[in-house]
């Protein structure tokens, strides 16, 4: 029957380290090890933060010319499928982090 849906998925964006080093940074900074069994998404290679303070660290800036092309250009060539955009960013509980990062949900 085929595929009825037209996705665009924006994850950020990884980098390797170095080519074929199978160790990805992501725009958070974070080093993710794909060496071992997980190798879709890694496991934590290291810290970003040596203390649990933000005081200096700045998010980094999301590409927002590139989601919405992507996502424009998904809805235009979509036809009678449904359309579907989902964005999804990381935060990962590091140890040195007490109780990780916290989210609040709009009231």
């Amino acid at each position: 029957m085929g595929n009825h849906i037209a996705a665009v998925y924006y994850h950020g964006d990884m980098q390797e380290t170095v080519p074929g080093s199978q160790f990805w940074r992501d725009e958070f900074g974070v080093v993710w090890n794909r060496t071992g069994a997980d190798k879709d998404i890694g496991v934590l290679e290291g810290l970003v933060l040596s203390e649990p303070a933000l005081g200096d660290y700045r998010l980094p800036k999301i590409d927002e010319r590139r989601i919405r092309n992507a996502t424009e250009s998904t809805i235009a060539g979509a036809g009678d499928n449904a359309s579907l955009e989902r964005s999804a960013f990381r935060c990962s509980s590091a140890p040195g982090l007490s109780g990780g990062w916290k989210t609040s949900s709009p009231t």
